[in-house]
Order: structure tokens, then sequence, then C-alpha cells
């Protein structure tokens, strides 16, 4: 919708990202420590979580301020989409989810600085857009098109966190088969939705590198989810048989 010829090279090198990272997810030659793949650490699980998603809306907000704050409904939207994003994965940390195992520093700097770096691209790239722009027709459908996108994403995902939630009483270290939702087909169904989250924002933002970035988190989590089957396979004596990501094909 506002592409540029000077995106095109910085979208080639996303694409080359992603798929540096998906290498080394997928074949474990270096992971990003959290989850089941953690390495250790003396940072409690829940708070280094937390700081590795706190920073990004506030980043996105600096961002808009030092660009100029627009006023349409393509701005407004996504502005509360980005921090809807960031702080309902807050909420999920400090309330819903359970952890067992302390995390690194280092893992904590590296992903936060990203999703920071994410917050300031896009904010950068949004405010670039007139408000009159930002308000005319054809723009707002597309904005209300990935909205609808965007949302089934972040219900999908929310709710397979749910589910992952309450596969643990108070205490409990132990990993189990997930069950119920799409966790019958795949491991991976919270990614999954989440990448459909980060497409639907992509198709609000309009901009090449938006979709980079939704490419970059679609490739990184498909080989996260590819070594998580493994790793279920490896770890749960008789793990029945499902897809990574997508439900009868990956």
């Amino acid at each position: 919708m506002f592409f540029h010829i000077h995106d095109a090279i910085p979208f080639l090198f996303q694409i080359i990202f992603g798929l540096i990272l998906f290498f080394l997810e997928k074949t474990g030659k270096f992971q990003l420590a959290y989850s089941k793949f953690r390495k250790g650490g003396n940072l409690s699980a829940k708070f280094a979580m937390f700081l590795i998603y706190f920073p990004a809306p506030i980043v996105y907000i600096a961002a808009m301020m030092a660009g100029g704050l627009r006023n349409s409904f393509y701005h407004d939207t996504l502005f509360y989409a980005f921090l809807f994003h960031f702080w309902k994965r807050c909420a999920e940390i400090l309330f819903l989810h359970k952890y067992s195992k302390p995390m690194g520093f280092g893992t904590v700097v590296l992903i936060g600085t990203l999703y920071s770096a994410v917050g300031w691209t896009t904010a950068t790239l949004h405010t670039s857009i007139p408000a009159q722009l930002g308000a005319s027709g054809p723009v707002s459908l597309a904005v209300i098109i990935g909205l609808v996108v965007f949302s089934i994403g972040q219900l999908g995902n929310f709710y397979h966190h749910w589910l992952l939630a309450n596969l643990r009483t108070a205490g409990d270290s132990e990993y189990k088969t997930p069950q119920g939702g799409l966790f019958g087909y795949v491991v991976c169904p919270h990614y999954f939705f989440e990448i459909v989250a980060w497409i639907g924002f992509a198709i609000m933002s309009g901009f090449l590198p938006t979709l980079g970035i939704a490419i970059v988190m679609g490739l990184y989590l498909l080989g996260r989810s590819l070594k998580t089957l493994a790793w279920y396979r490896e770890n749960l004596s008789g793990f029945p048989e499902r897809k990574a990501l997508i439900p009868g094909l990956i």
C-alpha cells in the first residue's frame, strides 16, 4: 500500500535474517534461551519475560512522539494494536503463565532489543503517513481487514496460552502433552496465531518493512516449532503424531 523502492533492500535483508533465524532454531545451533530451551541463569523467568516485552511499546510511543503524533483511523488503530499486542503479553506473563526455571540476562537483552527495534521501526514508518491519507477510504479498508486478521490471531494466541497454562498446577514443573484447541493437530498453535496477528498488523500498516517483520517472525517461529516438535518426541514417551505449526501441512 505504501511501497517505496528504497524499502526493497531492507526487505531483502529481513528475508535473509529470517532464514538465518529459521536455520539456527531448527538445527539447534543457536536458540533463544527461553521456555523449553532455557540454559540456566539467575533471573526469575516471570521477571525476565516481562522485561523482554515491556520496553517495546514504550519505544513505540517515544518514536511516535518524536515523529509527530497523527490522528486518523490508520494511526490510532496501529497505535493501540501495537500496544495491545505487547501489553497483552505482559499481562499473560504476570497473571497467566507458569514458569519453573530461571533465565539468563543475555536472552532478555537480545530479545528485548529486537522487539524495541521493531517498535521504533514501525512507529517511524507510521508517522511518515499524513493524517489525511490515514483517513482515506482505501487505507481505512486495509486497516479494517488487517484488524480482523490481527484480532483472530490475538484471540487464538491467548486461547492456546490459556490451555498451556492450565496444564500445570502451582509448583508443577513437569512437561505434559498439550490438549485442546489446535493442540490436537500441531504442537505450537500459539505460534501459528502469533504469526497470524503479525500478518494482520502488516496489512494494517501497509509498509514493506512491516511485512518483512511478519515474515521474520514467521520463519523464526516455524524453526522453533519444528525444534519443539523434535523435543516433545524425544522427551515425552508416547507422544502422538502431530505437525509442528500448520495443521495438516507443516
